[in-house]
């Protein structure tokens, strides 16, 4: 069955089942693996369903995608890349790094760890990207259902 579509005004903290392993919150589709896959292969992942591995925007979702984190460590969209002599954070959609729910004691170099993934406590932890985790993906809720 497909959900009403409706407009996105502000992000509600209300979940609605979709289409199986979908969770639609507010304007946005999330989805949880339930196996491992190093960040580029989970990043494909997400990709091949037309999303792309979650950005963090607020602190409700980070609230949210820790819920949906089960004890598990799960890659997200933050990663470096190389800026002149330095290594600079930014999300998979572009944009910049601005609100941040790091774990203090797991910041290492980010040259080596060059990706973030959500600890099973809710806070993100710097990883090399060629480590295997789950991962959220996040979907533009724009259609009127989440596939």
């Amino acid at each position: 069955m497909k959900p009403e579509s409706k407009p996105c005004r502000i992000f509600l903290y209300q979940s609605l089942k979709v289409n199986g392993v979908w969770m639609r919150i507010g304007c946005s589709c999330y989805y949880k693996s339930t196996e491992e896959r190093d960040w580029h292969d989970s990043r494909d992942f997400c990709e091949d369903k037309g999303s792309d591995l979650v950005v963090v925007n607020s602190k409700e979702e980070q609230e949210f995608v820790s819920t949906l984190n089960q004890k598990a460590e799960s890659w997200i969209g933050l990663f470096t890349e190389e800026s002149s002599d330095n290594y600079v954070w930014k999300w998979v959609d572009g944009s910049p790094l601005t609100k941040t729910f790091w774990d203090e004691k797991s910041s290492k170099d980010a040259k080596y760890n060059n990706a973030v993934s959500l600890s099973a406590d809710g806070k993100w932890k710097q990883q090399n990207r060629g480590n295997n985790k789950n991962w959220i993906c996040e979907k533009n809720n724009s259609e009127s259902f989440c596939s």
